[in-house]
């Protein structure tokens, strides 16, 4: 009677963490986009990650670390598939094609559009520019843009407070706003 009742028990929670495993699909799908792979890569190397994830799920001790354990299989699968196709190159993926182009002159007051204009800027201008910033507004735009990461789980990466790296980031983007102005750049990929 007591391993009936521990065998459902063991049976809820694998399905409990293959639900949160499954929960972050556009996370993991946002992830490997970064990694410049053709679609059919980027879909392999997706159904690869979940397939070991599925795979070792057992394994995982702490429920709260399984996105983490997640991107860091994804980051194995996409750097994998990239190894293959070493032709391209990480400088030249686009990163959201579907946001429309800001004016090139106008004021970029609000976050989406400051957000849009460095989501839609050349990947190898954009790195320039995130290189003249602090490492730690380096870092936190890097774990945003190219990761895809929240603003909450950088705070919990950098061992940060979340009202600190909502200000980094405020400030890293407008310091990146004003570059992009002064200097006139190109915005398009």
């Amino acid at each position: 009677m007591k391993s009936s009742k521990l065998k459902d028990s063991i049976s809820i929670t694998h399905k409990k963490r293959i639900e949160i495993l499954l929960s972050y699909y556009s996370d993991v799908l946002h992830y490997l986009g970064a990694f410049n792979l053709t679609p059919e890569d980027v879909e392999d190397a997706l159904q690869d990650t979940y397939i070991e994830a599925f795979t070792y799920i057992d394994k995982v001790r702490d429920e709260s670390k399984l996105k983490f354990w997640l991107l860091k299989i994804a980051k194995r699968q996409g750097l994998k598939y990239l190894s293959k196709n070493k032709t391209k190159s990480s400088n030249e993926q686009p990163l959201m094609e579907c946001i429309n182009f800001p004016e090139v002159g106008s004021s970029y007051s609000s976050d989406k559009q400051i957000n849009d204009l460095i989501r839609n800027m050349n990947r190898e201008k954009l790195r320039e520019l995130i290189s003249r910033l602090s490492d730690k507004e380096q870092k936190v735009l890097v774990l945003y843009y190219d990761y895809g990461y929240r603003l909450k789980d950088i705070a919990i990466i950098l061992k940060e407070s979340d009202s600190n790296v909502r200000s980094i980031s405020r400030r890293s983007k407008e310091k990146l706003r004003k570059m992009i102005e002064n200097e006139d750049i190109d915005l398009k990929p």
